[in-house]
């Protein structure tokens, strides 16, 4: 370790580093529930590091900033502090912390939707992580090129990203990311039309963040579990998802999603043909939202547009017509000024359908000649099919029958292409499933015999665990000899020195390491060879730890085994965590049960 120019006391120093390891964990364990508190103490970390020119310190610092600012939004400048930090993972050849950062600037890039540049960061990531075992970084990896793949439209490509980096989050037992990978998986099937599996995996995602308790998160899942309900058309099995996230988020003061589950209910009731029950909810989602309207973002203005769409569909429904266009020219008014033109059409077609209800054909056609030009400027067939038939009633009102023609001979050819299009793309759905599910099934018979091998492991690890104890025990038990020993006479004689000289002899003997060493050798054939060269610079007596660690010792059967204080093995602890370059969030013993496996 190279001192700072500042402090020259080496345990000063070592002092000093540990504080600010310890405040880098602070820090990044807030990252999980006060990004603001998060970042604050990560600042204040890094300025603390660079005035020790604490390189690691300054290192975890800026990183812990730098995915701050990505959930900010605030890309440029997270990329400045990720940038940093690569140099400085660099430069102490910390190689886990460099895949991190790629995998952070990776996660930049997407959001940029720059795909190019993010895959070309999750690549390095991956290859990285599999050149030094490291499964969890893999598993990281992994899950941003399912990212970029879902984003290319390459569903199959990105189905198996996830499930891939699903399988290394399981062996490493990160819970939260394979709810993640849950979640990610069930939304692709949900993109194949496979409804069964997409709730299977949402379900499975669910239960981890209620156990984790992220139940924030749990919440969205449980709307976008209803939503796939109300595709299927089980309506009350969608409606207890519905209002089971809507209480979520009212327990957890969610206010910017509550309109979301509100809208989602209120769509339900229009299925059910409920308007006056839609309508009530629909009401009380833009209410919540008008409310918001300071903080309102693009997507707020979005779902604004869309409710207004409902609360007109609502009316044209229950034949109060000035009171569906009102509502459609609100909407408009909205998509228009921030240029949503998704809903445009639709707010047309439901004016068109009212007017003609109306028998007020020309105003009809007036909204169907604006909504069929940004139709067909977004691309979207099915509206496009839905204005031409309103148009043809249109004409058949106007007793222009050879305009009529010409509109229900485009509506017919635009029908039978949108379900010429369906068919094949439920088609080419159907068989990417099968194939994902024969590949599911080789998956799943490799993870049997895999947790059959996991399951020998933890029976061999029993083993050793066990021999460790009875040889803290057998130290335990020649302690109280010894003891017993010195309190036989005050005036110790040469028989007593020479029985305790004994005592400690066999107490320290390495004997007993190696009788533990063969053993563990036998179990685990490579860990020690392994660790030794992959990591030259740990001690003898660090090596002992990773050992014991791997076999589940606590850090006070250790000290009692290796006759040193708890106080010594936990700075043991730091200093292996410093030379195998661990950041905050990765765990000593998951890390040693992940590499050199026998």
């Amino acid at each position: 370790m190279t001192l700072s120019p500042v402090i020259n006391d080496k345990h000063i120093f070592i002092r000093e580093t540990q504080r600010i390891d310890e405040q880098n964990e602070i820090a990044y364990g807030y990252y999980y529930t006060n990004l603001s508190e998060a970042e604050s103490i990560a600042r204040q970390t890094l300025v603390d590091a660079s005035a020790l020119m604490y390189q690691q310190g300054m290192a975890a610092a800026n990183r812990i900033i730098g995915i701050c600012l990505i959930d900010k939004n605030e890309l440029d400048e997270a990329e400045v502090f990720l940038q940093k930090a690569y140099i400085l993972f660099r430069h102490t050849n910390n190689i886990r912390g460099e895949i991190l950062v790629a995998t952070n600037l990776g996660n930049v890039e997407i959001s940029r939707n720059n795909l190019v540049g993010a895959k070309r960061y999750f690549t390095y990531a991956l290859t990285l992580s599999e050149e030094i075992n490291d499964t969890e970084a893999k598993g990281r990896a992994l899950c941003g090129l399912g990212g970029v793949a879902e984003r290319e439209e390459d569903l199959r490509q990105a189905l198996s990203s996830y499930l891939r980096s699903l399988d290394c989050f399981q062996k490493c037992g990160v819970k939260v990311s394979q709810a993640l990978l849950y979640n990610n998986i069930g939304l692709i099937y949900r993109r194949f039309s496979d409804y069964s599996s997409a709730l299977e995996y949402y379900f499975k995602a669910v239960e981890i963040y209620h156990d984790t308790m992220h139940k924030s998160i749990a919440a969205d899942l449980l709307t976008k579990i209803g939503s796939v309900y109300s595709v299927t058309g089980e309506y009350e099995k969608a409606m207890e998802s519905f209002f089971k996230g809507l209480s979520l988020k009212k327990e957890f003061n969610l206010n910017n999603s509550i309109p979301s589950s509100l809208h989602h209910i209120a769509l339900v009731y229009c299925k059910l043909h409920e308007n006056e029950k839609a309508l009530e909810y629909f009401f009380q989602a833009l209410h919540m939202i008008e409310e918001m309207e300071s903080e309102i973002s693009g997507l707020s203005i979005s779902g604004r547009a869309a409710i207004l769409s409902g609360i007109a569909n609502c009316y044209l429904q229950l034949k109060d017509y000035p009171k569906a266009i009102a509502y459609v020219k609100a909407g408009l008014e909205i998509a228009e000024k921030f240029n949503h033109k998704r809903h445009i059409p639709h707010l047309m077609l439901v004016a068109a359908c009212t007017y003609n209800q109306m028998e007020m054909p020309q105003e009809a056609l007036e909204y169907i000649q604006q909504g069929l030009h940004v139709a067909e400027e977004i691309q979207n067939k099915f509206i496009q099919a839905g204005l031409h038939q309103e148009a043809v009633f249109c004409f058949k009102k106007l007793k222009n029958s050879e305009k009529a023609l010409e509109y229900y001979e485009k509506f017919y050819l635009l029908e039978k292409e949108v379900f010429n299009h369906e068919h094949e793309r439920k088609i080419q759905k159907l068989t990417i499933a099968m194939e994902m599910r024969e590949v599911l099934a080789a998956q799943e018979t490799l993870k049997k015999r895999t947790e059959e091998l996991e399951r020998e492991v933890v029976q061999k690890n029993k083993e050793l665990h066990t021999q460790a104890l009875h040889l803290i025990q057998r130290k335990d038990r020649l302690n109280t000899v010894r003891e017993q020993v010195k309190s036989l006479s005050p005036e110790a004689n040469d028989t007593i020195v020479k029985v305790l000289a004994k005592i400690n002899d066999v107490s320290r003997s390495e004997d007993e390491w190696k009788m533990f060493e063969e053993q563990f050798e036998y179990f685990h054939p490579e860990f020690i060879a392994c660790i030794s060269t992959k990591f030259p610079h740990l001690s003898v007596t660090e090596v002992k730890i990773c050992c014991l660690l791997k076999v589940q010792l606590t850090t006070k059967d250790i000290a009692n085994l290796l006759c040193l204080s708890k106080r010594t093995i936990d700075t043991h602890r730091h200093n292996i965590r410093k030379k195998l370059h661990l950041c905050p969030e990765t765990k000593l013993e998951i890390f040693l049960n992940s590499i050199c496996s026998s």
